[in-house]
């Protein structure tokens, strides 16, 4: 069954083009609106101005990483996506990485190179549920 979420908005944040490229074409069957961003103060930025349902965001960025734009936008009480669920994506894929970023704060924790399926059921169970409609595919 192909889940949909026509309706939603997703940022993905991350500094290579080549994986925002990537994310896009993942995320495309799930017809969410994608919005991308390729660095941290681009996010901080985006995110204090328009809301988003879900927040894919590298972890490794030059400049502004991954957790201080975590950071920044929890702890902006203005920010439209203060409570946003915030997914960290990196190629830090050690045995101890997730819990290092669950401890942070963040939502959950996604290992590049990005899985599909993975990718689908992590933003769907994040989405909220009147946004997801079901087979609505073809």
């Amino acid at each position: 069954r192909q889940m949909t979420a026509p309706n939603a908005k997703v940022l993905v944040v991350d500094d290579n083009s080549m994986n925002l490229k990537v994310a896009k074409g993942l995320l495309r069957d799930t017809l969410v609106n994608v919005s991308t961003v390729d660095g941290g103060a681009e996010a901080i930025e985006i995110t204090s101005k328009e809301k988003f349902d879900v927040i894919l965001l590298d972890a490794f960025m030059p400049t502004i990483d991954g957790p201080a734009v975590f950071k920044a936008i929890r702890e902006d009480e203005s920010s439209p996506n203060s409570k946003t669920p915030i997914i960290v994506v990196t190629a830090d894929a050690l045995a101890d990485s997730r819990q290092k970023f669950m401890d942070m704060g963040f939502d959950e924790y996604l290992s590049k190179p990005l899985k599909q399926e993975l990718l689908f059921m992590t933003l769907f169970r994040f989405l909220p549920e009147e946004l997801i409609k079901e087979g609505e595919g073809e």
